[in-house]
């Protein structure tokens, strides 16, 4: 049996995932009394120490364990209509990265009940490139920039400057009300627990520092289109903070206004108003600025408003 050491860098897909559950998937036809046992005895290590099975993993961590327990890949392909979507969605592409525009409606990843994300169909639209991940993730009803890179360390790099100014990620999105002309951001602190529904949800006033920039503001009857600026990513941050401020997210089925969205509705509105419009990254490796068109159905939206 060949023992050779394998490494695995977690990505976004799996941050917050315990070791166990990964390897889990990794090792789908080995027993997992041997893959706990296999982690007890130190064969299986996160960057290099002993861990525990219900160590939570973050993005850039490095797994190392026997190459034996690897399992075959999945060989469905996914529908050829979805792999056209996405080389028809491509904004930027160098050797180093991948820039697409993710289309409202498409989950960044596989999961409960979807077979294929984006990050899958790029793959196999990409099948030359061995080591394509996703940098960040989108909400499945967000549209917009989403960026992935084309190898390890491309993915280090970026994550280190991720969180600084040489990074910045800009939205648009339509805000519940008139939200005062003085007000230029939104810094509440957000903690990611379980909902009453059992649901991922981000609570204000948690430990987490959040902040979102407010860099213009254009208002539409009485109602305001948001430029934003993401200077922090916490999960559902945008959505969370318009709550926050009693302002929510147009479209928003979980932090939003149930009246609101009925109404933007026979507006034309079938989706979350919120959209990832410009990503600049500024390094030494790295120059990118890139703008992602407003979709047509929000635009729409929009045009009815004014009318």
């Amino acid at each position: 049996m060949n023992d050779f050491l394998k490494k695995l860098m977690v990505n976004l897909e799996n941050d917050g995932k315990r070791l166990d559950n990964i390897m889990f998937l990794i090792a789908k036809k080995t027993p997992k009394s041997l893959i706990y046992k296999l982690i007890r005895k130190g064969r299986i290590k996160v960057d290099g120490k002993k861990s525990n099975p219900s160590t939570k993993l973050e993005a850039g961590n490095i797994i190392d364990f026997p190459s034996y327990l690897e399992s075959e890949p999945n060989k469905i392909s996914p529908p050829k209509g979805l792999v056209k979507l996405i080389n028809d969605s491509v904004l930027y592409e160098n050797d180093d990265v991948l820039l697409i525009n993710k289309p409202c409606g498409l989950g960044s990843h596989s999961g409960t009940g979807l077979k294929f994300g984006l990050i899958e169909l790029a793959r196999h639209a990409r099948k030359r490139i061995l080591k394509l991940d996703l940098v960040h993730r989108l909400d499945r009803d967000t549209s917009g920039c989403l960026l992935l890179s084309k190898d390890l360390t491309t993915l280090r790099e970026i994550h280190e400057i991720w969180p600084t100014k040489k990074v910045e990620k800009i939205y648009i999105a339509l805000f519940k009300g008139r939200i005062r002309e003085e007000l230029n951001s939104i810094e509440v602190n957000l903690e990611t627990a379980r909902g009453a529904l059992g649901e991922k949800r981000a609570f204000a006033m948690g430990q987490k520092r959040a902040l979102t920039s407010i860099l213009e503001k254009k208002y539409i009857k009485d109602n305001t289109l948001v430029t934003l600026r993401l200077d922090t990513g916490r999960m559902h941050q945008i959505r969370a903070h318009a709550r926050y401020i009693g302002h929510p997210l147009a479209g928003d089925d979980k932090y939003g206004d149930r009246d609101f969205n009925k109404a933007l509705k026979k507006e034309g509105l079938s989706r979350l108003f919120l959209h990832a419009s410009r990503i600049k990254i500024h390094s030494e490796k790295l120059k990118i600025d890139v703008k992602a068109p407003l979709p047509i159905e929000l635009g729409r939206v929009l045009s009815n408003f004014e009318q």
